[in-house]
């Protein structure tokens, strides 16, 4: 009998010595785990990385660019615009927005303060709705509806401009997400591009910069 129990006892050692332990194929998923995560991870740094170079290769190709020095086009509310839109003011802001975009239209009612409050220093704010026109220039009239329905609900009732001709194309192709606001001077020259939303006082510290930026170069 003792003998049949030593065997038997035998037998089942070796099953589980020939048996991988759970504990072992556990271990061994979680190395495959964390190395597939990790390698994921590295693969979204990379990414992330050359996708935050091309989006400052192209924005800062606007930098310095004199765009609007000749153009003629209208607004949202068939004003015809030219370059002289900029002469009397140290800095435009041209805010890109869109009607499907939540964050420009909140960030609008802010734009409208920040227009009132900057305009006897010299700094005027308009916008440029980018979804009005199709490929060939054609003004959507649903867009055009929807666009005076948000700037009404908004308040931001400063000049909103129409992205059409060869001049407004050529910018508004640079655009690479809405909003998107670009900085010009008196001569028509963008000297600063901002993407992304900013709340009230992150504006007031960037156009407060490029004033006394101005008025250095003027003394």
């Amino acid at each position: 009998m003792n003998d049949q129990i030593n065997e038997q006892q035998g037998n089942e050692q070796q099953v589980n010595e020939q048996k991988p332990g759970k504990k072992g194929i556990d271990s061994l998923a979680l190395r495959i785990a964390l190395i597939a995560v990790a390698v994921v991870f590295i693969a979204g740094i990379v990414k992330l990385k050359m996708s935050n170079q091309d989006i400052k290769a192209k924005t800062s190709s606007m930098n310095g660019s004199s765009c609007f020095n000749d153009f003629e086009l209208e607004d949202i509310d068939g004003n015809k615009v030219d370059e002289s839109i900029f002469s009397d003011y140290k800095i435009t802001l041209i805010n890109c927005w869109g009607t499907f975009c939540s964050p420009c239209i909140q960030e609008m009612p802010t734009l409208y303060e920040l227009s009132q409050e900057y305009e006897e220093k010299g700094v005027q704010i308009i916008g440029m709705c980018t979804d009005l026109t199709d490929k060939q220039g054609n003004v959507d009239q649903d867009q055009l509806k929807e666009a005076h329905t948000i700037v009404e609900k908004t308040g931001a009732v400063y000049p909103h401009l129409i992205p059409s001709g060869d001049v407004f194309n050529s910018f508004s192709s640079k655009i690479i997400a809405v909003p998107t606001t670009a900085f010009v001077d008196s001569q028509g020259n963008i000297i600063d591009q901002i993407m992304g939303a900013k709340e009230a006082d992150e504006w007031r510290k960037i156009i407060d910069e490029h004033l006394a930026s101005i008025d250095d170069q003027s003394k």
